[in-house]
């Protein structure tokens, strides 16, 4: 009977008040060039979303748009933001890291302006170097970032595979290509693939001592995956604003779930092909799609390009905020906070990490 892979704990512990001065000049300069990436990627994303309402000046002109709507489209896609966030956040609880709320909000909302650099890998880059835990080595932390990224999109997948089962039986390609990602995604998060995964990426920092299983990350799926759901909703809801601000009438309670199964689908598969920034192409192409045949060729791109414009500008919105308050509210010296540690006295001990996890 094969034994659930597990991995021995990292011997890193976030305390910069260790560092040599070198290498704090060093974590500084690296943090400014990645954030110069950042916003050279989102100036050239803000650039082709410009470049494409002016390729789509004439249809605006003669589309009458209700800005209301679209202040509603924003708020329903930054608190589906939120909840991304709270799934993060009840996975590091579970896994004994006892952290608080804001600090993983803060790192999940500016973390997400990584993804228009291409590859996505600065998403889990700005997340890690944001989270502090004493004595717990960035590892963790950086692989529950993942964890976190690979269960939103299978969530997605698989609430867009059942949505556009229901509102698009005849278009079996689309929805069964929705279920082959949720199924695919959910497999690659079961322990038997992610903890070796997990074990291959820890292996520079492996030590004897406590060791991690994967088994609480996987309840973690199943039991909190209903928060990745909410907030999936809340992107279809979203969507389905941007169409009632098209004056899009008489929307049905079908049209709703096309709305949160196109959302799911399109980000989802912007998520798959990594090499484009946020996605960009697919998921237009995959909302176009699913839309131009019950509101027209026409709404459908148009509603491509709002809901992209709403999402980035919500995003960009939400990140400055929150960097804001991070600047404000710098984070505490780890050595001065205890909640991580049941021993103060063994800096170098890393809490164990239990294998269930308590749903506190």
């Amino acid at each position: 009977m094969p034994t659930e892979p597990v991995i021995e704990s990292a011997d890193v512990a976030s305390e910069p008040a260790r560092s040599s001065p070198w290498r704090r000049w060093l974590f500084r300069i690296l943090k400014y060039a990645l954030l110069a990436v950042v916003l050279v990627a989102l100036g050239s994303h803000v650039r082709k979303l410009i470049a494409d309402w002016r390729a789509h000046e004439s249809v605006l002109r003669d589309t009458p748009i209700r800005p209301g709507w679209l202040i509603v489209a924003a708020l329903t896609y930054g608190v589906g933001q939120v909840c991304f966030a709270a799934f993060w956040w009840r996975l590091l609880v579970r896994l004994g890291l006892h952290r608080r709320f804001s600090p993983v909000l803060q790192a999940y909302g500016i973390g997400t302006m990584g993804k228009y650099v291409p590859g996505k890998a600065l998403v889990v880059l700005i997340r890690t170097g944001m989270i502090t835990i004493p004595n717990v080595g960035r590892v963790w932390v950086g692989l529950s970032a993942v964890y976190e990224t690979f269960v939103m999109m299978s969530v997605g997948g698989l609430l867009a595979a059942v949505c556009l089962f229901i509102v698009r039986s005849d278009d079996v390609l689309v929805w069964a290509g929705a279920a082959a990602a949720g199924i695919g995604l959910s497999a690659v998060l079961h322990p038997v693939f992610f903890g070796r995964f997990a074990r291959l990426i820890a292996l520079p920092f492996r030590r004897e001592g406590n060791e991690l299983s994967t088994a609480g990350w996987y309840t973690a799926y199943w039991k909190l995956g209903w928060i990745s759901a909410i907030a999936w909703v809340l992107s279809g809801a979203s969507l389905f604003a941007v169409l009632l601000s098209l004056g899009v009438e008489r929307l049905l309670g079908v049209d709703f779930l096309l709305a949160v199964g196109t959302a799911a689908l399109a980000t989802t598969a912007g998520f798959i092909v990594v090499v484009l920034p946020a996605g960009v192409g697919v998921r237009e192409l995959i909302i176009i799609h699913l839309l131009e045949q019950p509101f027209g060729h026409g709404r459908a791109v148009l509603a491509s390009l709002i809901l992209r414009t709403v999402w980035t500008l919500t995003e960009i919105a939400l990140a400055g905020g929150l960097y804001g308050l991070y600047l404000w509210h710098k984070p505490r010296r780890p050595s001065e906070n205890r909640e991580a540690t049941s021993d103060p006295a063994s800096p170098r001990e890393v809490p164990p990490f239990p294998a269930g996890g308590s749903d506190r």
